[in-house]
């Protein structure tokens, strides 16, 4: 087998494809989109073509793919530095290239499950107060279940058994909320085994705020406390191929973890390959006590460290309050209401014998409303289809204008401070996050309130009103007309048409 000095050519060959891609990007152009699979498939078609000698990649490695993954994490950590992308982050380089994980990493949210994928990202932070990274799915199945009927708004993040750069990416799209406000969470159940482990330490690197809710010792030692645990029913032995001391130097420097937590899962050398170690799954102590020490336990974790929750997350937005309508207008416009509303009453009182026999007469004299036209004229413009819009009383137009201040009076300054205080609850509230929108909620109500009581209580209110009340606009005046009854009326129009008829006669003589 032709061997190239330093490794095998088809790693070398994997390199030249992925400076191709590199050459297009630097160059203003897009690669072929594909996943890791695709591209391993194009690796080894060309360069299968390239060397017809050869029957397979010319690689002894057990897992080829396994191989072929880190040759391509290997040379992203090296290409960083031209995106100004750190080695540990060395994924985002991949995806300049188009190239894109697998994406075994799932998100579900009560009947919505997908793929987390670079565009179904930002979907796994919409709608929940924090994101539960889980190992296995029927388990955070469950969990999802039973903490939503508790009234909790989280989703699930199913790792599959490993740390998804996928997985990783969404939880550093919360790095600010979790560093800086302290109020969105990440939560962690992971196996008690190396690989379960090192996930967590993992993104805890990424994030020191994440929140391990197991398996781990403070899990185990809850469990003695609050129901049975027996090792036996949930232990097993495993084998570990390599010595993790990198973990191990995490575990030293993490306050949840012991040496003895270390030991007892790497366990001890059998060979020079091998360490047989321990491990307890989550299937295990789901086996063997079902979903409520996963529930009990998180909760009491929960209520231990999650002191501050950002309620925009779930749909609470800032509250505004409403300023009231304003109650000198409305006086006002009730005021003259009544006016309009007494002399068009008035009038229909006047004219209604005339409509009763308009079919007989179309013009006559109804009566005189040389009275009702003078006080209509005071407050009545004629050159406006609504007449009582446009005031011409001197009276009512000078008491408005003395309470032209308080007309423009603003309910809700004096409550603004109050507000700003509840809108700062609404990212930050302190308390249980499942009663907060409602909590919150009543707090505005009863805010709102107080807006709606002071306008209505305005001092000055009344006094306004009383100078309109002494006001002398005619309406006693008003009131006094009497309207010709529809006898009389008919024996005018009678005797009208006796005189019209009398002189079309003498016209025609």
């Amino acid at each position: 087998m032709v061997r190239k000095a330093g490794g095998c050519l088809c790693w070398s060959f994997t390199r030249t494809l992925l400076d191709e891609r590199l050459n297009t990007v630097l160059s203003g152009g897009t690669p072929r989109k594909a996943d890791l699979r695709n591209f391993f498939y194009e690796v080894r078609n060309r360069f299968l073509k390239a060397n017809p000698e050869l029957m397979e990649l010319d690689t002894d490695a057990q897992n080829v793919y396994a191989k072929f993954e880190d040759v391509i994490k290997n040379w992203c950590m090296d290409k960083g530095p031209l995106f100004g992308v750190e080695p540990e982050l060395y994924w985002r380089v991949r995806e300049k290239l188009n190239l894109w994980a697998t994406g075994k990493a799932i998100c579900w949210k009560n009947n919505d499950i997908f793929p987390i994928l670079t565009e179904t990202r930002q979907r796994v932070l919409e709608g929940c107060s924090f994101v539960l990274v889980c190992e296995k799915r029927t388990v955070g199945d469950e969990l999802l279940k039973t903490l939503t009927a508790a009234g909790y708004h989280l989703n699930i993040v199913a790792t599959v058994g490993h740390s998804q750069s996928d997985v990783q990416e969404v939880i550093l799209a919360v790095e600010d909320a979790i560093e800086d406000e302290q109020n969105f969470y990440v939560l962690i159940l992971h196996d008690f085994d190396l690989d379960g482990v090192r996930i967590y330490q993992t993104l805890k690197q990424r994030h020191p705020g994440i929140i391990d809710v197991g398996v781990n010792g403070e899990f185990f030692d809850w469990l003695k406390r609050n129901g049975d645990f027996d090792p036996r029913l949930l232990e097993e032995r495993c084998l570990n191929k390599k010595y993790q001391r990198d973990l191990k130097e995490c575990l030293e420097s993490d306050d949840g973890y012991t040496a003895e937590d270390f030991n007892y899962l790497q366990g001890t050398q059998t060979d020079r390959l091998r360490w047989e170690g321990h491990r307890i799954e989550i299937d295990a102590i789901h086996a063997a006590h079902g979903i409520q020490p996963f529930i009990d336990y998180m909760l009491y974790k929960i209520q231990k460290e999650c002191k501050v929750w950002d309620l925009s997350k779930i749909g609470l937005n800032e509250f505004t309050l409403s300023d009231p309508a304003n109650q000198y207008k409305a006086t006002l416009d009730a005021y003259l209401n009544d006016i309009k509303t007494a002399i068009i009453d008035k009038f229909e009182e006047l004219t209604e014998p005339r409509e009763n026999i308009i079919k007989i007469i179309k013009q006559t004299n109804y009566g005189d409303l040389t009275t009702w036209r003078t006080i209509k004229n005071k407050i009545w413009s004629p050159v406006t289809d609504d007449p009582f819009i446009l005031l011409t009383h001197e009276e009512i137009l000078k008491t408005n204008a003395s309470y032209k201040d308080a007309e423009n009076t603003d309910y809700t300054e004096p409550h603004q401070d109050d507000l700003n205080d509840l809108n700062g609850n609404v990212t930050f509230y302190e308390g249980d996050v499942r009663k907060g929108i409602q909590d919150l909620t009543d707090q505005f109500d009863e805010l709102q309130d107080s807006v709606y009581y002071d306008a209505e209580n305005d001092p000055h209110l009344e006094e306004y009103q009383n100078e309109l009340d002494e006001i002398d606009w005619g309406e006693d005046q008003l009131s006094e007309i009497e309207p010709v009854s529809e006898v009389e009326l008919i024996d005018r129009v009678i005797e009208a048409l006796r005189e019209r008829r009398a002189q079309l006669m003498e016209a025609v003589r």
